[in-house]
């Protein structure tokens, strides 16, 4: 597997707290396209910020389950995944928490079957909002934000989306390279 990279406080804050031992959390997330080749990000509107669709993984759960399932919630959408982009590591040294992330990119495989979101996630205003490659990627970039937790989370989603457009430009079906 692919290490896309490895997110530490240095890069967030600028402190040098070093790296967290034991792992805290394994997620899942990843870039999703539509027929039409636009990208999903969730608008956080409390917070005002893009983020991709995924979330932590289930005990039990493979990582590709658990991308389908929290793309599924976030989202209301099926999707089949394209591809395993890799890895990348959280060190929120701050807090003793490291979260490995596990990404994909993957496409809607059918029709919206509703939203299922976390008290949480309806408590941030979680909406899905899709856009082309470029406007995601101008929204991923535009996004700025004080919270400790959330730096990390653009961060890593700057990164995944980076290396999922990468992808996409590369192997997206000819039938979604029309534009």
């Amino acid at each position: 597997m692919r290490f896309l990279g490895r997110i530490t406080d240095r890069q967030v804050t600028g402190e040098d707290l070093g790296l967290v031992q034991r792992i805290s959390r394994f997620g899942a997330r990843g870039v999703i396209i539509n027929d039409q080749g636009k990208i999903a990000l969730m608008y956080l509107s409390k917070m005002r910020i893009y983020k991709l669709p995924g979330g932590g993984m289930l005990y039990g759960e493979t990582k590709e389950d658990a991308f389908i399932r929290e793309v599924r919630e976030e989202t209301g959408f099926p999707v089949e995944i394209l591809t395993e982009l890799g890895s990348i590591e959280e060190h929120k040294a701050r807090n003793h928490y490291l979260q490995h992330s596990y990404c994909f990119v993957a496409r809607v495989s059918g029709p919206s079957v509703g939203s299922d979101l976390s008290a949480n996630e309806r408590r941030l205003g979680f909406q899905l909002r899709w856009f082309t490659p470029k406007q995601a990627s101008f929204r991923m970039q535009k996004n700025q934000c004080l919270d400790y937790t959330m730096k990390y989370i653009l961060l890593r989603d700057r990164i995944i989306l980076r290396e999922g457009l990468l992808w996409l430009k590369k192997n997206r079906p000819i039938e979604e390279k029309q534009e």
